[in-house]
């Protein structure tokens, strides 16, 4: 997870990415290495022909069916090459309460 009060979204963005890949193996989105902002960048202020829709994930430790989400929906083969050629995937951990806020 995001250590709590993380100062710096980008850090935080890809130490969540690491912390996916150590827990979930790496069959995974290509979460997007850097803030939400830079994100929404990356998806939308290019020329309309390399535009891609923006998919926020959100993570949560306590959540009940997380395991099964990250192993089963993430890491399913036609639901990643869909995601990695027309989705940024952003992703965030709100296991903290002081990423919550971010």
């Amino acid at each position: 997870s995001v250590p709590d009060n993380v100062e710096d979204e980008t850090a935080g963005c890809i130490h969540f990415a690491d912390e996916f890949t150590n827990r979930y193996g790496g069959c995974h989105p290509e979460f997007f290495p850097g803030s939400l902002d830079e994100a929404v960048k990356e998806a939308c202020l290019r020329p309309a022909k390399d535009r891609r829709l923006l998919a926020v994930y959100l993570h949560h430790d306590g959540s009940v069916l997380s395991n099964v989400f990250c192993t089963q929906l993430l890491g399913f083969e036609s639901v990643l090459q869909c995601l990695n050629a027309h989705f940024v995937v952003w992703g965030w951990d709100l296991t903290h309460e002081s990423n919550r806020h971010k």
